[in-house]
C-alpha cells in the first residue's frame, strides 16, 4: 500500500517533468524554424533588391547606349563618312536601275526573236 501511495505520488513529477522535456524540445524547434524562415526572409529581400538594383543600371545602361549612339552617329555625319556613304548608295541605285532596265529590254528582244522563229519555222513547215 505504501509503495502504491510512493508510486502514485511519484507519476505527477514525471509527467510535469516529461511535459517540461517535451515543451523545451519543441520550443527548439519552434526557435530553429523561426530562424530558418528569418534568414530566407533576408536572402528573398536580397534577391529583390538585386533585381531592383539591375532593373535600375539596365535603364541606365540602355539610356546610355543610345547617347553613345547618338555620338557616334554626330561624329560620323561631322566626318563626313555618311554622307559618303549615302552618296554611294544612290550611285549603286542609279546603276541597278539601269541594268535592270537592259536586262528587261533584253529579255524582251529575245522572246520577240523565239517568237518569230516559231512563227517562221510553222509557216515553213505549212509548205513542205
Amino acid at each position: 500500500m505504501q509503495y502504491q501511495k510512493a508510486s502514485t505520488e511519484l507519476k505527477y513529477p514525471a509527467c510535469v517533468l516529461l511535459c517540461m522535456y517535451e515543451w523545451t524540445d519543441h520550443r527548439t524547434k519552434v526557435a530553429c524554424k523561426e530562424a530558418q524562415i528569418a534568414e530566407q526572409e533576408y536572402q528573398l529581400d536580397q534577391a529583390l533588391g538585386g533585381k531592383e538594383r539591375a532593373t535600375c543600371e539596365a535603364g541606365v545602361m540602355e539610356k546610355n547606349w543610345v547617347d553613345v549612339q547618338m555620338q557616334h552617329d554626330c561624329k560620323l555625319k561631322k566626318s563626313g563618312k555618311v554622307t559618303w556613304v549615302e552618296e554611294e548608295a544612290k550611285e549603286l541605285g542609279k546603276v541597278m536601275i539601269k541594268l535592270c532596265t537592259k536586262s528587261g529590254i533584253k529579255e524582251g528582244a529575245i522572246k520577240d526573236e523565239e517568237a518569230a522563229q516559231e512563227v517562221s519555222g510553222m509557216s515553213s513547215a505549212r509548205y513542205v
